[in-house]
């Protein structure tokens, strides 16, 4: 029985090869578009809920945000933190990916935003909705850095930067649907009677639709590409980086919060917490040997262009 699974296991891996070789895929590559595409809009979704959430409570003067003396700033601080601890898994997300399977952190990614978005829904206290979504940051960073490399191996050479903005729009997909649809479902659970607790709606709806994602992802992976998943091991690794990292982070919130300094001050030193971890990612790369192929003047101006397009991205985001 052993030995027949290891054969497969060769044989599915010489087609791999020959395949990689023909630049023809093994997959049905467009439906792996598909699930990844909704993947994106489901996670996109989970994490822009947030601004329109806390401009609600502002504006209706509801929840631990709008009895804050200084709402305002309370929510953009909340903001800041949530893209901190998603911008510190992306380089560990991928290192994780190429360790235990893209496959499986992404299934992972995608777990931790449905999870983490009920347990948001769920909390009464400020520190507390902060830190679950940190966390929910820190598990939806890796996903960008596993989808990539999917489309890449599975999809044919001619197609492969096609399949990427394909489902790269699952990110402006499920931003615009966050925005749209948040006030929305607040107010459908207004009408439901939740009254000052109608921003809990948009939590629970979007994580349902997740879930349903979540399925479809897992059964498609599962049938078409590579057969049973291993979850444990990557989960477990992921959480090992993700909790000094979600204490730095919710810690600074603590901080700020309790000496009250001006935002400046709190976005300066998360500023140095991040260049922190990229002297620390540098320091990997090259001692990985990778330095020539990650770090060269081109791929720096990438980088550095990046800045501009994600500071835009999520300025409008919150």
């Amino acid at each position: 029985m052993a030995t027949g699974s290891y054969e497969g296991d060769t044989a599915a891996n010489e087609q791999l090869l020959e395949a990689h070789r023909e630049g023809r895929p093994l997959v049905p590559y467009k439906a792996l578009w598909a699930v990844l595409l909704f993947g994106w809009i489901v996670s996109y979704a989970d994490r822009t809920l947030t601004g329109p959430v806390i401009a609600w409570m502002i504006q209706n003067k509801a929840g631990f945000i709008g009895d804050a003396s200084n709402p305002a700033t309370l929510g953009g601080l909340v903001g800041s933190m949530f893209f901190l601890g998603y911008m510190l898994t992306q380089y560990p997300g991928g290192r994780l990916g190429d360790r235990f399977g893209h496959r499986e952190m992404i299934i992972v990614s995608l777990l931790a935003a449905c999870v983490l978005t009920v347990v948001s829904g769920l909390m009464a206290g400020l520190v507390a909705f902060v830190a679950a979504r940190v966390l929910t940051g820190l598990g939806e960073g890796v996903f960008y850095s596993n989808d990539r490399t999917l489309i890449i191996n599975h999809t044919p050479v001619a197609k492969r930067t096609l399949g990427l903005g394909v489902v790269i729009t699952g990110l402006s997909i499920g931003l615009t649907l966050g925005i749209i649809m948040t006030p929305i479902l607040i107010n459908w659970g207004t009408s439901l009677g939740m009254g000052g607790s109608a921003w809990r709606m948009p939590f629970f709806v979007f994580a349902a639709f997740t879930f349903l994602v979540i399925l479809a992802v897992f059964t498609f992976f599962r049938a078409k590409l590579g057969g049973a998943l291993r979850l444990g091991p990557p989960f477990l690794r992921l959480l090992l980086f993700s909790l000094p990292t979600f204490i730095v982070i919710v810690g600074l919130f603590l901080i700020a919060e309790t000496f009250r300094w001006p935002e400046w001050l709190t976005a300066s030193i998360a500023s140095l917490i991040a260049l922190v971890y990229i002297l620390v990612v540098v320091r990997s790369v090259k001692q990985s040997g990778r330095g020539p192929a990650l770090l060269n003047r081109n791929i720096w101006l990438v980088y550095i262009a990046y800045i501009a397009i994600l500071w835009n991205l999520w300025f409008f985001s919150f």
